[in-house]
């Protein structure tokens, strides 16, 4: 396994999403090396040229972009918005959540503690905690209906501080993008 040499490397999944398309150039701008990986065998462009890039099949995560990175923004997954809730589409979100994170605790527990990334910052949208009003919420509130993958995305992701320093679990916003 070849590691690569950027100090500070942040890797980011689903770079090309609604946060992660935000995130990168953020990154870029502040000078930090970017690791994405990607489904596309496409050359770098637009907001990820800058990027060492990394083929990825959603979820085996590819080691020599795992090794030696500072911290990790896992942020992939099917997307939610743009289809109708069919119990399939349901399905392959929760799926994509949760096996993508799952692979990434088994493939940090494999690298040698010296390479491992120190940070892991997972994140899913604030709809993890459901309808609930003008209730105000915290992080010990708990999770609302059908937020089962989100909450076990969490769940692994807690997990990996065994292997990592330091897990951050975000629940965004739903609306970060201009309306």
């Amino acid at each position: 396994m070849g590691i690569p040499s950027e100090s500070g490397a942040v890797l980011v999944s689903g770079a090309t999403g609604l946060v992660g398309g935000r995130l990168v150039p953020a990154l870029l701008a502040s000078g930090r090396a970017v690791r994405v990986l990607s489904r596309s065998s496409a050359p770098a462009s637009g907001a990820l040229a800058g990027t060492n890039r990394f083929a990825w099949n959603g979820r085996q995560w590819p080691m020599e972009a795992l090794a030696s990175a500072e911290a990790v923004v896992h942020l992939a997954g099917e997307p939610v918005f743009g289809g109708y809730p069919t119990t399939a589409r349901r399905s392959r979100i929760r799926e994509s959540r949760v096996a993508s994170t799952q692979a990434f605790a088994d493939a940090v527990a494999a690298l040698p503690a010296s390479v491992r990334p120190r940070t892991l910052v997972c994140a899913s949208a604030v709809g993890y905690y459901g309808d609930r009003g003008d209730e105000i919420l915290d992080e010990d509130a708990a999770a609302g209906e059908q937020k089962r993958a989100a909450k076990r995305r969490g769940d692994i992701a807690t997990e990996t501080q065994l292997v990592t320093r330091r897990v951050s679990i975000r629940r965004e916003i739903d609306r970060l993008a201009p309306a």
